[in-house]
């Protein structure tokens, strides 16, 4: 992803796309993904912990979408119901069995390191997703750092029950929220830097 972002900054005119207005999106691995790259790109030491040198200027990063995401792998419940599902997908995702005690790979709980720097963000999750709870404490972390954060979360007796990647069922008044609060967040954050864009 960050190989993607330098190939877009670099290209930029040739692909007729505003270089200085990039916004991140990801859902939930996805979204994982998205907020250790906003974070590799606007925080020089998290970088150089991660052995990463940011391909984008972190003032070119606009915004940030995380949707339906993890943020703090210590918050994972491995003992739950689908405990052993987790365990096996953490395992072939960090590459070491003991993955909670390994230090490299608790770098990924960017709730431990996102600073003020962090770009704005829309945070949102259902109220029937398990991670939900990671994503309300990354929303919080960030608006007391002074971060912009608009978040949507719903009450916990929503019914019926929003699962993981709920924003994807347009059929529902909450999916159709959901897209309506991105598209204006992005609007809001994004346009002021599209208004002052000249086009190759």
């Amino acid at each position: 992803m960050n190989a993607a972002l330098g190939y877009l900054a670099r290209n930029a005119a040739e692909l007729n796309i505003e270089p200085d207005a990039i916004v991140l999106a990801g859902d939930s691995a996805g979204a994982q993904i998205a907020s250790l790259v906003a974070l590799i790109t606007t925080d020089p030491s998290y970088a150089r912990q991660m052995g990463i040198s940011p391909s984008l200027k972190p003032e070119r990063l606009a915004a940030i979408l995380l949707l339906s995401g993890g943020f703090d792998i210590e918050s994972v419940d491995l003992e739950g119901d689908f405990g052993w599902f987790l365990k096996t997908v953490l395992w072939a995702y960090s590459g070491t069995r003991d993955f909670m005690n390994d230090d490299r790979f608790r770098l990924i709980s960017v709730t431990h390191y996102v600073t003020s720097a962090f770009p704005p963000a829309f945070i949102s999750s259902g109220n029937g997703d398990p991670l939900t709870p990671q994503a309300m404490a990354l929303a919080r972390k960030l608006e007391a750092l002074g971060v912009t954060v608009d978040s949507l979360f719903f009450p916990a007796d929503y019914t019926p029950p929003l699962p993981h990647e709920y924003q994807f069922n347009l059929d529902i008044p909450a999916g159709q929220e959901a897209l309506e609060r991105t598209l204006a967040f992005i609007g809001v954050i994004v346009q002021p830097k599209q208004d002052n864009y000249q086009p190759p």
